[in-house]
């Protein structure tokens, strides 16, 4: 907006300054050409500021220098990031309920490597597990959550429910992008869930 305001005033400024050196009315041309001039100027301005609106917002990670990961389960992404700078982001699925996926900063207490097993897996090729104390799991707390067993960055055999508040508690992912992530996560990364 302030782009657009100070265009608009450049180009009065210049019009009024053109009028009183020519001392006369402007031609049908020259109205023409200021007008087309401002139009276009708006124009460019409306894009940029468009442009600018729709750009993914890439949180900041709280400590510079190590790996995180940042989870969002208001728009379903991932994003990684590797000493502190962003690597990628991934669309994920989060719970079915707000209170389904708990919500802080975890650590991953496992990793396993699914296609070993002889039966396919719904959780995937992979499984990061993460250790939720008891008092953040709000969903029928258990023992395994603090082991990293309860809940997890996965894969998933439902491929559609990516981008949707679907699970039952874990982050899924498509199977290619939890292989990929899988690769450049070490346990004992922290791994901050958000609202």
């Amino acid at each position: 907006m302030a782009i657009k305001l100070k265009c608009l005033l450049q180009l009065a400024f210049l019009s009024q300054r053109h009028k009183d050196q020519t001392a006369g009315k402007p031609s049908k041309q020259e109205v023409l050409t200021i007008r087309t001039r401002i139009f276009m100027l708006l124009i460019i301005a409306s894009a940029l500021f468009a442009y600018k609106s729709f750009q993914p917002q890439i949180p900041k990670p709280p400590a510079a220098g190590k790996d995180y990961i940042i989870i969002e389960k208001t728009n379903n992404k991932l994003y990684l990031y590797k000493d502190g700078k962003f690597v990628k982001s991934y669309r994920v699925a989060t719970g079915k309920e707000p209170h389904f996926t708990p919500e802080g900063t975890f650590k991953i207490a496992n990793k396993s490597d699914l296609t070993a097993q002889e039966m396919p897996s719904r959780f995937g090729t992979r499984w990061m597990g993460l250790a939720v104390p008891l008092h953040k799991d709000l969903k029928e707390p258990d023992d395994r959550a603090p082991r990293g067993e309860k809940y997890g960055i996965h894969g998933t055999d439902e491929p559609s429910s990516i981008g949707k508040h679907a699970s039952s508690g874990c982050i899924r992912l498509r199977n290619r992008d939890v292989e990929e992530l899988y690769d450049q996560v070490q346990i004992g990364t922290e791994v901050e869930i958000r609202p």
